[in-house]
């Protein structure tokens, strides 16, 4: 994707055109904690069945489960259910036919921008790094969504 200096977007305003389940953000968090589904589930009192559901995205964060998720692994249960709640709407996007082809089509510019994605020095010929500022709490979402679209996050 080509991005051109001095293009802003309104981020609250995109619709995603990946939905990332709060299941696959944990089971990357503990693949790279190094901890095993079967020995994680009964941290946060959880049948490993159960957990597994949640992590395969057949099951939903609930705020009692993104409690327990805060207190085992630190990352606020704000950031879970806030992980739940984009998943929600792009879900309902998808099936309301407000999917990628609505987000092409009925762009438009932001009158204010809320992020500004800028285009600095090349590193590599060909790659171009990309400064996008995201609220604290969404770097979780951010760094999971751009490591699934190929992208080197710092």
């Amino acid at each position: 994707m080509a991005i051109n200096k001095g293009v802003a977007m309104e981020l609250n305003s995109l619709n995603s055109i990946i939905s990332v389940h709060p299941g696959e953000v944990l089971q990357s968090e503990l693949v790279e904690r190094g901890v095993k589904q079967k020995d994680f589930a009964p941290t946060i009192g959880m049948e490993p069945s159960h957990l597994s559901a949640l992590i395969h995205g057949n099951r939903n964060i609930t705020p009692a489960i993104a409690n327990r998720l805060e207190q085992a692994l630190g990352i606020p249960a704000t950031v879970w259910m806030n992980l739940q709640s984009r998943y929600n709407l792009d879900q309902n996007r998808q099936t309301s036919g407000l999917g990628l082809s609505a987000l092409v089509d009925g762009y438009r510019p932001a009158t204010r921008p809320s992020a500004v994605l800028r285009e600095s020095s090349p590193l590599e010929e060909g790659e171009s790094q990309i400064v996008l500022n995201v609220p604290n709490e969404e770097v979780p979402f951010a760094r999971e969504l751009f490591n699934r679209l190929g992208w080197k996050v710092e």
